[in-house]
């Protein structure tokens, strides 16, 4: 198995037809091993975690606890789901757009194991929120919706004014996605409907009969009052594994229509080529560079050319805009 068959599992590819291999074999792959290397420090955090009650309820009512750092109330929570072997994609999530001043704070959502490397990063920056449940990802059990939970679960917690949720290979051009939210409406969750893509590059989409409309994964935003009663019917669809239909459904049961927002594209040669996907254009479409808000499936390489490129405040093209501060990590802490 591929270290990009074992991401594309990761990050919830299910239409691509592999093999449908099991987080234990992503786990082999890149930690040597089936064993659970969780640091003692971290099983005793995860423990008072759930003595205290921050625990959300899972399937057949199992309380999940999770442990998240001090986040500050903020208009817009930036959640990212990622994965322990991940470290270069947070590495440059760090590096580039989250380097976007504004009233934001951000955290990167993981689940068991948690060991030495991840322990030793979370030292460093501190933005590592861990769910109790071990990360796997099948076409018929996943992770990934108690994760999406946990990022509203926080956004909840923390009293932000809406939440995003993303993944660690997406590029989101913060000022332009934040710019609008003053004037959405209470009930809120937008970002890329598919069959808003149909007819694209000639490709027809088609939803599925058993599933609402919903926003695809890369990127959407919740509105608070929104999350809240998604929070609440959460124990109704856990036997959902793709996220993004999760929050679909969750939506629906909350009368809240997905809403589309302007600038989200993919890199897939079923959508959207443009700036930072490998078979983009050597001169991408003048109004996707100006436009982006979100660009999903980007790998850490290729956040960094849209950055230096295109959106930071040193970019050799600029797109225009609000471009904030940009740091580099000078060594991989994991």
């Amino acid at each position: 198995m591929s270290r990009a068959t074992c991401r594309a599992t990761v990050l919830g590819d299910w239409a691509d037809g592999v093999a449908h291999h099991t987080a234990q074999e992503c786990e082999k792959t890149f930690h040597g091993g089936h064993d659970d290397n969780t640091t003692a420090a971290t099983r005793a955090r995860l423990e008072a975690a759930e003595a205290a009650g921050r625990t959300i309820r899972y399937a057949e009512g199992r309380d999940v606890a999770v442990v998240a750092p001090a986040l500050p109330p903020a208009q817009l929570l930036v959640g990212i789901l990622t994965a322990a072997h991940n470290a270069g994609a947070r590495r440059a999530v760090r590096s580039t757009w989250l380097g976007y001043g504004g009233d934001h704070a951000h955290v990167f959502v993981l689940g068991l194991p948690y060991g030495d490397a991840l322990e030793r990063e979370n030292e460093t920056h501190g933005d590592l929120a861990l769910v109790a449940l071990r990360d796997h990802y099948t076409q018929a059990s996943s992770a990934l919706p108690l994760k999406t939970a946990a990022i509203l679960w926080l956004a909840r917690d923390c009293g932000a004014a809406f939440a995003l949720k993303t993944d660690d290979d997406s590029f989101v051009r913060l000022p332009t996605l934040m710019a609008p939210l003053a004037t959405r409406p209470v009930l809120y969750y937008g970002g890329l409907n598919l069959l808003s893509l149909d007819g694209v590059n000639g490709v027809r989409h088609f939803r599925h009969p058993h599933f609402p409309d919903y926003n695809q994964g890369g990127g959407y935003v919740v509105s608070k009052a929104a999350l809240a009663c998604m929070l609440a019917k959460t124990g109704d669809h856990w036997d959902m594994p793709r996220e993004d239909v999760f929050a679909g459904l969750l939506a629906r049961d909350c009368a809240v229509d997905p809403t589309p927002i302007a600038g989200i594209t993919l890199c897939d040669r079923k959508f959207v080529r443009a700036a930072g996907c490998r078979l983009g254009p050597a001169t991408p479409d003048a109004d996707l560079v100006a436009g982006l808000a979100v660009r999903h499936k980007v790998g850490p390489d290729d956040l960094f050319a849209l950055w230096d490129k295109y959106y930071g405040p040193e970019a050799t093209q600029p797109a225009g805009g609000a471009a904030g501060r940009v740091y580099r990590e000078a060594d991989d802490v994991s």
